[in-house]
């Protein structure tokens, strides 16, 4: 309970910073940290929009002593919350204070210290995003993503769609200049999706593929339709 207050006193300050109204569930967080999940070597893993923690806290147990974790949140009350809550804690600190595990309280492009990822997890409000801040975070991190690296992150369901449809003028512009440009994203480089309607609201987690990695064959290319079919929607049966 004192998580979420403290996120939605953060949204109603800064909405267009925040871009979510609650913490991801628990069910949202499952499917954001999928792919994490299946690792079986050493990894590097980047999660940027961090907020309070609600989905830091289903990336922690999946970290080891020989992977690296490095977090980035911008706002500053949202940072120390998370600290205070899941960094400066018997299970955590030790890494934290060795440097396994590093918080930076800044914006994604201006973090000048990143290592290179293999798994990137994101909680940035994309569709918020004026079109040349949207380019530059998409620029930083492919640039940091090794190869095979994927960005899990989520949207709202048909809440693109919808601000398309209903606003006008130079924001709607924006609207829509930014949904196409995430439409071209999906289409390109989605793995897979999933839906999450045990979500306030209910939400779309999304798994793109940021570097190719040369060393594994490609796979056949499916349809947009075909790759929503690969995964059953989490809190829905």
């Amino acid at each position: 309970m004192r998580e979420s207050l403290s996120f939605i006193k953060q949204f109603i300050n800064n909405p267009f910073e925040i871009g979510a109204i609650a913490p991801s569930s628990k069910f949202l967080a499952k499917a954001l940290t999928e792919p994490l999940s299946q690792h079986r070597r050493p990894v590097n893993v980047l999660e940027i929009g961090a907020g309070t923690g609600a989905v830091t806290k289903h990336i922690l147990p999946l970290i080891g002593p020989e992977d690296r974790l490095d977090i980035v949140e911008a706002n500053s009350q949202l940072a120390r919350h998370l600290k205070q809550t899941h960094l400066e804690q018997p299970a955590t600190q030790p890494a934290y204070e060795s440097g396994h595990i590093r918080l930076f309280t800044q914006q994604i492009q201006l973090v000048d210290q990143l290592l290179d990822y293999d798994y990137m997890v994101s909680g940035l409000p994309f569709t918020s995003f004026e079109i040349r801040d949207l380019m530059l975070v998409l620029k930083k991190l492919r640039k940091h993503a090794r190869p095979g690296c994927i960005l899990s992150y989520f949207e709202y369901i048909a809440l693109r769609p919808a601000l398309v449809a209903i606003r006008r003028g130079p924001r709607g512009w924006r609207q829509r200049v930014v949904s196409a440009y995430m439409d071209r994203q999906i289409e390109a480089h989605q793995q897979f999706r999933r839906n999450i309607f045990l979500n306030v609201p209910p939400a779309i987690a999304r798994h793109l593929c940021l570097r190719v990695d040369p060393s594994t064959p490609a796979a056949p290319r499916r349809s947009s339709k075909t790759r929503r079919r690969l995964r059953p929607p989490i809190g829905k049966n």
